[in-house]
């Protein structure tokens, strides 16, 4: 099972590429921008002054949190809300989670991590390349071209998974080169808004094996682990990025 990515990569934005067209406040919705662009589920924003640059889609951009407010380019505040989701009701999503001690304790070490909503190529490309340290980069290299490929042949047309059930566009997902099961529900759920998709690393695998099936950890697959996911309720794909960040952050300094 292969590590998911936390390192951004290096930008090709400069703060000076941005026009200057001044600086908007808008409410930051109880967002932690530094978290939430941190927390291993997008990979080209980097720390910058104050802020993080980085682009949301193919706009570039430099954000800053100050108090709770997010200062944004100005003219992007619609973008910058419907990008980092500040209109998710965090409240509720939170509210659906079980009650247990490894939750609670993942969502107050977590809480402010917004599942941001990525374009989808970008999404899929950055996974397939950013994923499996252990693979060669002319291996990945030949399955992202090859992916690019199908995708401008049309042989997988990648808006109209949108439509389809998470199972069956997973199953789709998986027909590229080198995307699996993993890669397959990063992008459902960090693309696609599939709440109830779940990655399954090594840090999620880790946390569930060790707090919910401590007796018998070494013995369980990841397709029961794919099973037992369904305990977490609609919005699981919010309670793996709080584990994956809480476990990945706190493990090494407890051992």
């Amino acid at each position: 099972m292969a590590h998911r990515s936390t390192q951004p990569v290096t930008s090709l934005i400069s703060k000076s590429s941005i026009p200057a067209t001044g600086r908007s406040r808008i409410p930051g919705a109880g967002i932690d921008l530094a978290k939430t662009l941190e927390c291993g589920q997008v990979f080209h924003w980097t720390r910058c002054e104050a802020g993080f640059i980085g682009t949301i889609g193919e706009t570039p951009s430099y954000l800053e949190q100050v108090d709770g407010d997010l200062i944004v380019p100005q003219g992007q505040e619609t973008l910058v809300h419907h990008y980092l989701a500040l209109d998710h009701s965090i409240n509720v999503i939170e509210a659906s989670f079980p009650k247990d001690p490894t939750i609670r304790a993942a969502i107050r070490f977590s809480r402010g991590i917004r599942i941001i909503r990525q374009p989808i190529w970008e999404c899929l490309a950055t996974f397939l390349t950013s994923a499996m340290k252990q693979v060669s980069h002319g291996f990945r290299a030949r399955n992202l071209l090859a992916t690019a490929q199908m995708v401008t042949a049309n042989e997988i047309q990648l808006a109209e998974l949108s439509y389809l059930p998470t199972a069956e566009a997973r199953r789709t997902l998986c027909r590229f080169p080198g995307v699996g099961d993993k890669i397959a529900n990063c992008v459902l759920l960090f693309a696609y808004e599939r709440m109830d998709a779940v990655p399954i690393d090594v840090w999620i695998g880790r946390a569930l094996r060790q707090t919910y099936f401590p007796f018998e950890a070494q013995n369980v697959r990841a397709s029961r682990l794919s099973e037992f996911c369904n305990y977490f309720g609609p919005y699981a794909g919010y309670a793996q990025q709080y584990l994956f960040h809480h476990w990945r952050m706190t493990y090494r300094k407890t051992r």
